[in-house]
């Protein structure tokens, strides 16, 4: 009867030491697999006081890491080892749900449900669309002259990102659509291009791009007469004149990948020109419209 009861009292001992002994024991766990995603998941369980390393007589849960397509796969065992799976967005909810294992070892001795682990959906912050580096632009073209003609055409352009400007280039070709026709001055057509340095300074407005900017550059027009002389016999005048265009714009566009729609608004005019004496009026010193077209662009 005395050798069962010192049994008894050894083993309650025991018992007691056993109990108060996994009372002193700290959440832990051990990370193996992916040494990128082992080495993130040690650092963030490390700040919040977990440690990442087993102690003698205390229990901790291992874990292996990988990485699978956009998703952290993890592979957990606990102290008794019960196996668990599970696949998590990131490697911040990797470390919270490896966190909430070790402590729920730690107070109950096993493993949470996966199913009833919440698994908080990743933060997303709206990100403003950002202007592309580099751009090249098709558009087509509609004006009105200072004289009341209508002009359409098309232009083709590019732009370079410089700091907080784009510098680059643009070529336009413009026909005039009226044709005036009179005893004097006979059919007269005419068309023009320009080809103008422009710097712009593009901002981003929510998930569009706003670009405001000056031009400057050469412009060529034609003009095309045809009429008859005193004696009723046809003839045919071709005219042109050379001169220096500024203009101003304004472009709005939506990028769709490394395509992008813009409209723009735009007025030239011809500081100084050459003089074409046999037809003053049909050479108009400005216009205004606006254009419709794609920018293929470059992150």
């Amino acid at each position: 009867m005395r050798l069962v009861g010192i049994s008894v009292l050894a083993l309650m001992f025991l018992v007691g030491t056993a109990a108060s002994a996994h009372a002193e024991c700290q959440p832990a766990v051990v990370p193996i697999g992916d040494p990128v995603l082992v080495q993130s998941v040690t650092e963030r369980l490390t700040a919040n006081g977990v440690a990442t390393a087993a102690t003698a007589g205390c229990p901790a849960v291992r874990v292996h890491l990988e990485q699978r397509g956009q998703q952290v796969h993890l592979r957990v065992a606990d102290g008794y080892q019960r196996n668990s799976e599970r696949d998590v967005r990131d490697v911040a909810t990797a470390a919270a749900l490896i966190e909430s294992w070790t402590l729920q070892e730690i107070d109950e001795g096993s493993l949470p449900q996966l199913a009833d682990t919440p698994i908080a959906a990743p933060v997303v912050a709206a990100v403003p669309r950002r202007a592309s580096r580099t751009s090249i632009g098709l558009s087509s073209r509609a004006a009105v002259a200072t004289d009341g003609a209508a002009w359409l055409g098309g232009a083709a352009g590019g732009c370079l990102r410089l700091q907080w400007t784009c510098v680059g280039a643009l070529g336009s070709v413009l026909a005039n659509t009226s044709t005036t026709q009179d005893a004097t001055r006979g059919t007269h057509r005419s068309y023009e291009i320009d080809l103008i340095a422009t710097l712009d300074v593009p901002r981003s407005v929510g998930s569009f791009v706003l670009s405001p900017g000056i031009g400057a550059g050469y412009g060529y027009q034609s003009f095309s007469q045809q009429h008859t002389d005193i004696q009723m016999r046809p003839m045919s005048v071709q005219l042109s004149l050379h001169a220096l265009r500024a203009s101003a714009h304004v472009s709005l566009s939506r990028s769709f990948g490394l395509v992008a729609v813009f409209v723009e608004l735009f007025a030239d005019a011809s500081p100084l020109r050459t003089a074409i004496s046999a037809d003053p009026a049909g050479s108009p010193r400005a216009r205004a419209g606006f254009s419709l077209g794609l920018r293929f662009e470059a992150p």
